[in-house]
């Protein structure tokens, strides 16, 4: 990965905190993952939810498939699995894999595609919103 993870921040009022990004098919470094933001240590996650705006299209071929993994370095679907997105049908989804989960220590968030097809992928976009609260 080319990019460096951002610094946790840490709002002094007890809200709920978001880390948001767009990525797209050709978003570059999609396949070797990108940082969404980094979790605060002690923050508790809310909610992660994909928005795709618009359907991800590779087709074709044994494992074929449109997906995205959210997580972190060490383990790239620790928040959101291959599966619990949709990326081939425009639509909002939301991870049962995040709720609740308590970071340790400040956590660079890496959300990655695979685009798996004979005819790659031309198109998809998606929103990743990821809420938490931070501890206190």
């Amino acid at each position: 990965m080319a990019e460096q993870a951002p610094p946790a921040r840490v709002l002094h009022l007890q809200t709920v905190h978001a880390l948001r990004r767009r990525i797209a098919w050709n978003t570059p470094g999609a396949s070797d993952g990108v940082f969404l933001g980094t979790l605060p240590a002690g923050a508790m996650i809310t909610s992660c939810i994909g928005a795709v705006l618009e359907e991800f299209n590779a087709t074709g071929g044994v494992g074929a498939g449109n997906e995205i993994t959210i997580g972190t370095a060490a383990d790239a679907d620790a928040f959101v699995e291959d599966d619990e997105f949709t990326l081939a049908t425009e639509g909002a989804y939301a991870s049962e894999v995040a709720v609740g989960v308590i970071v340790d220590e400040d956590t660079p968030v890496v959300m990655a595609l695979d685009l798996v097809g004979t005819t790659p992928a031309s198109e998809g976009i998606i929103d990743v919103v990821m809420t938490y609260i931070p501890a206190q």
